[in-house]
């Protein structure tokens, strides 16, 4: 780590991928898992898993939000 980085962003968290991917969510309107796998350079099913796994968590939620969406849409 670069000198200078606040002790808050070195702390150990229990699943980081989750609160990148929730970050993410938080700050995006509704979006797929091609946007969050592309944004963050995951791969897709990894994206995917990770949705669904905060989704089971009432993090996030899963439908169609757009008048255009396919149904596979992501929202915080």
């Amino acid at each position: 780590m670069p000198p200078g980085v606040p002790d808050a962003f070195t702390e150990p968290v229990d699943d980081p991928l989750a609160d990148l991917v929730s970050r993410f969510a938080r700050t995006h309107g509704p979006f797929t898992v091609t946007d969050v796998s592309a944004r963050l350079g995951l791969g897709a099913a990894v994206a995917r898993q990770t949705l669904q796994r905060l989704g089971g968590q009432g993090r996030v939620l899963e439908g169609e939000f757009r008048p255009s969406g396919s149904g596979a849409e992501w929202c915080d």
